[in-house]
């Protein structure tokens, strides 16, 4: 079960980062700043949703 649970938050990390990125880059943000931005959005929601689970 808990392997299911890590490959869950996984990817969504990858999915949410993949989205952000994109939209960021097209709102002519520099690429450096849509990664930190598109990380910590990840990281954050990852976190929220495995307090949500325990």
């Amino acid at each position: 079960m808990l392997a299911l649970q890590l490959i869950a938050f996984v990817l969504i990390i990858c999915i949410v980062y993949g989205i952000l990125y994109n939209t960021l880059l097209k709102l002519n943000m520099p690429k450096w700043t849509a990664h930190a931005v598109a990380t910590v959005f990840s990281l954050g929601i990852a976190y929220q949703s495995f307090m949500n689970f325990i």
